[in-house]
C-alpha cells in the first residue's frame, strides 16, 4: 500500500535553488503535456514527481491507488501542496513562489474536473515513474457475467417499490469472492445487538433516516443521509434508528465475514452453528487514513478533503467526485478498462453516473443506485447529467490493476 508514506527529513539533499530548479523543470514538462502530446495519465505521474522535491520541504504524503481512484488524485494534490508548503517554509518570497508553482502545475490539467475516467494507459514522462507496462492479459472469451444476486444495475427506486409497506427489510445486492453488500432498512426505535467481527472491517452508507452509532472507543454519534461510517475488526458496536422514520443503510463487509458478540450479551440463534465462549486478543484501529465517519455533505462543500474512505488489506473504497459539464470528451468506441482478478461496484452518492459496460450496454444510474462490474469485464464510468456527480468505488485490492487496451500502431504492432 503506497498511501501515507512520508519523505524522511534525512533524505533532503541539495541547496534551495536546486530544488526550485527541479520543480521548474517538472512544471515545464507539465506544460508540454497539457498541449496534448502527453496524456492525462502522464500528467498525473508528473504531478507525483512534482510532489517528490516538494515533499522534502513539507512532508507531503504520496498519493496511492486503489478502487477506481486515479480520479481522486487531482483534487487532493493542489490542496496538499498549498497548505503543506505554507506551513513549513519560513521565507515569505520562497513560500509564495513555490505555492504559486504548485497551483499552476495543478491548474494546467485540473480545470474543475477531478477525474481521469476511462483514460487509456499511455507512456509516462521521463523521471522516477516508469511507463505502464505492455502485457498480454488473459481475458475470458465468454464474459464472466453476473451471478445472482449480482447484476449490472440495482435501482434504489425499484427496491423501495418492492419493499413498500415493510418497516424492516434487507436485501443482498452484491456477493462475490471479495465483498458482500446489502441494503437494510430499520424501523424507528429498532436497534442491533452489540456485535463485532473477528477479522474484517465493516462499513456503511446512510441513505435515509438517522442512525445512532455506538462504537467502542468513540463518542456515540448520529449519522444522517450521506454519512459514510466504518468500524475496524474486533471493535464492538451497535446501531439504533432514531427519529420518526425508518433508517436505510447500505452495508458492506468482506465476503463470508463472521459476527461475534460480547460475553455479557446473549448471541442470537444461528442455524448450523453454536456459540462458544472464547478469549481473543487485539483489535483494529482507525489508522492509515481510516476514521469513524466522513460526512459527504462536508465533501460537497469542500471542508472534508479526504477521498480514500476505506484503506484495508482486504478492501478499498474511494470517493470519486467530478462534473459532467467539464469532463474530457470520449469516443463512443472507447471501452474503458477491466480488472483481472476482482469485481468492482459503486454506490452513487450524488447526481447521475453513466457506465458503458460489456454485456450490459449503457447504464444511467441515479443517487442511491448500485452498479456492478464483474472481473474481466470492460467498463467505462463517466459523470452523467449536466453537473456535479459522485460515486463511491469499492473492490478488494488496495492497488488494483486497471487494464486498458494497448493502442495499435500503424504497422499493426502494440
Amino acid at each position: 500500500m503506497h498511501d501515507f508514506h512520508r519523505a524522511a527529513a534525512e533524505h533532503i539533499a541539495g541547496a534551495h535553488h536546486q530544488r526550485v530548479a527541479q520543480c521548474s523543470g517538472l512544471l515545464q514538462r507539465l506544460r508540454l503535456g497539457a498541449g496534448g502530446r502527453v496524456g492525462r495519465l502522464a500528467q498525473t505521474q508528473l504531478v507525483q514527481q512534482l510532489l517528490e522535491p516538494l515533499a522534502v520541504l513539507g512532508g507531503i504524503d504520496h498519493v496511492g491507488r486503489g478502487a477506481d481512484d486515479r480520479d481522486a488524485l487531482g483534487f487532493q494534490v493542489q490542496r496538499q501542496l498549498q497548505w503543506r508548503l505554507a506551513a513549513v517554509l519560513d521565507d515569505h518570497a520562497q513560500r509564495l513562489f513555490l505555492t504559486l508553482l504548485a497551483t499552476a502545475a495543478c491548474s494546467l490539467f485540473l480545470p474543475g474536473v477531478w477525474s481521469l475516467d476511462a483514460q487509456p494507459a499511455r507512456p509516462a514522462a521521463a523521471g522516477n515513474q516508469p511507463p505502464p507496462a505492455v502485457v498480454w492479459a488473459p481475458k475470458a472469451v465468454k464474459p464472466t457475467g453476473w451471478a445472482a444476486p449480482n447484476k449490472p444495475h440495482w435501482k434504489l427506486a425499484q427496491l423501495l417499490a418492492d419493499h413498500k409497506g415493510q418497516a424492516n427489510w434487507r436485501q443482498t445486492l452484491v456477493s462475490d469472492d471479495h465483498l458482500r453488500g446489502e441494503y437494510i432498512q430499520m424501523a424507528p426505535g429498532e436497534k442491533t445487538p452489540r456485535r463485532l467481527h473477528p477479522d474484517t472491517r465493516e462499513w456503511w452508507v446512510v441513505q435515509d433516516g438517522e442512525i445512532r452509532f455506538a462504537i467502542d472507543g468513540q463518542e456515540p454519534f448520529v449519522a444522517k443521509k450521506g454519512y459514510l461510517v466504518q468500524v475496524p475488526y474486533r471493535t464492538a458496536y451497535s446501531m439504533e434508528t432514531v427519529g420518526s422514520k425508518p433508517s436505510l443503510r447500505f452495508e458492506v463487509n468482506i465476503a463470508n465475514a463472521k459476527t461475534m458478540y460480547p460475553a455479557e450479551d446473549k448471541p442470537p440463534m444461528l442455524d448450523g452453528f453454536e456459540f462458544i465462549k472464547t478469549t481473543v486478543a487485539g483489535k483494529g484501529k482507525y489508522e492509515g487514513g481510516n476514521k469513524p465517519f466522513i460526512d459527504f455533505a462536508a465533501v460537497v462543500d469542500g471542508t472534508e478533503k479526504q477521498r480514500r474512505f476505506i484503506a484495508d488489506d482486504r478492501a478499498v473504497s474511494n470517493i470519486i467526485f467530478g462534473d459532467a459539464s467539464t469532463q474530457r470528451p470520449v469516443a463512443d468506441a472507447e471501452k474503458g478498462h477491466f480488472h483481472e482478478e476482482c469485481a468492482e461496484f459503486w454506490f452513487i452518492l450524488m447526481g447521475k453516473m453513466e457506465y458503458k459496460m460489456e454485456g450490459a450496454g449503457m447504464i444511467l444510474a441515479d443517487q442511491g443506485d448500485i452498479v456492478y462490474a464483474p472481473k474481466m469485464t470492460w467498463h467505462r464510468p463517466r459523470f452523467g447529467g449536466n453537473g456535479p456527480a459522485c460515486r463511491l468505488a469499492m473492490n478488494g485490492y488496495q492497488d488494483i490493476g486497471h487494464l486498458f487496451e494497448a493502442k495499435t500502431d500503424s504497422n499493426g504492432g502494440k
